[in-house]
């Protein structure tokens, strides 16, 4: 059940930055209250120490290099 609960909220981080479908995307998205973030916790409690704010300030950071990254991958 953890690996769907990082699956979970793995989607939701790339949605935020970007990395949907093809469309832009409103996404509100607080980790710690997810659903998804609670499993995870069930399953791993010291994820309680995670940073996440720092995380998502990081991953920002890296969006445009990822966005390159995966459009290098999908292209036909």
């Amino acid at each position: 059940m953890a690996a769907v609960a990082v699956i979970n909220l793995a989607d939701a981080l790339c949605r935020l930055v970007g990395l949907g479908y093809g469309y832009d995307e409103l996404l509100e998205f607080d980790a710690q209250e997810a659903p998804a973030w609670r499993l995870l916790e069930a399953a791993a409690p010291q994820v309680r120490y995670f940073d996440v704010a720092r995380f998502a300030l990081e991953l920002d950071g890296e969006a445009e290099q990822i966005h390159l990254l995966v459009a290098s991958a999908f292209q036909g």
